[in-house]
């Protein structure tokens, strides 16, 4: 299948997918807000951490805000859409990588040598009707050490196809210094990768290709 076919559709559950999780944040946050919202398309909750070290007056909830609420949302988009449109796609969660890489403290993470390193996993690949990967896509959230994006980045850019590696980043809230913080350290080394990045509390979704930003639609059909 012509990759600008599948890169669009990934695209189009991704959107879904954030429309989702935005849902989800508004509505389904444990000890800040919950209510069932009209038409919910998701069983999703952002859970609270810990507060069994705070005292009652100090009681503050705070939602933890992680990667893998967006992947749920992401696989029950794909799941809704392949149903929808008779999309022969299927996918692997935690899918091991071909390669062997090097990660250390060090040093900057690296494909291994023969005999070296260990083997690494994307978060969620997607495969045809005949079993091939045909889509890798690795999940962040929230702003992490610079090496986490480097090797995630390494993964995409050795292992999938041109195009057709996704590295998608949630935040819970942004301003322009974060974004070229992104920019400047985060994702220096896209190459074909393309980074898209939503931000839940401005409900806005941003990607970078070819060096230069774009805003994706902002407003969505519920």
């Amino acid at each position: 299948m012509d990759n600008e076919i599948i890169k669009s559709r990934v695209i189009q559950i991704l959107d879904k997918a954030f429309s989702v999780i935005d849902e989800v944040y508004k509505n389904h946050r444990e000890d800040v807000v919950f209510q069932e919202s009209a038409g919910s398309r998701s069983r999703l909750v952002f859970p609270r951490y810990s507060l069994k070290h705070k005292n009652d007056a100090e009681r503050k909830a705070e939602s933890r805000i992680s990667e893998q609420e967006l992947r749920f949302a992401f696989v029950e988009q794909l799941n809704a859409l392949c149903d929808d449109n008779k999309w022969p796609y299927y996918y692997s969660v935690e899918t091991p990588t071909d390669n062997r890489y090097v990660v250390s403290k060090a040093e900057e993470p690296e494909v291994a040598k023969t005999g070296e390193g260990t083997s690494g996993a994307f978060d969620l690949a997607i495969h045809d009707e005949g079993g091939k990967r045909i889509c890798w896509i690795e999940f962040k959230a929230l702003m992490k050490p610079e090496k986490e994006f480097a090797k995630d980045l390494l993964k995409l850019n050795t292992e999938a196809n041109k195009g057709l590696g996704f590295f998608i980043h949630l935040l819970e809230n942004a301003d322009d210094a974060t974004f070229e913080s992104i920019r400047r350290d985060k994702v220096k080394n896209l190459d074909d990768v393309i980074y898209v990045c939503h931000i839940l509390e401005s409900e806005k979704t941003y990607s970078i290709g070819c060096a230069h930003w774009n805003t994706l639609p902002e407003k969505r059909k519920k």
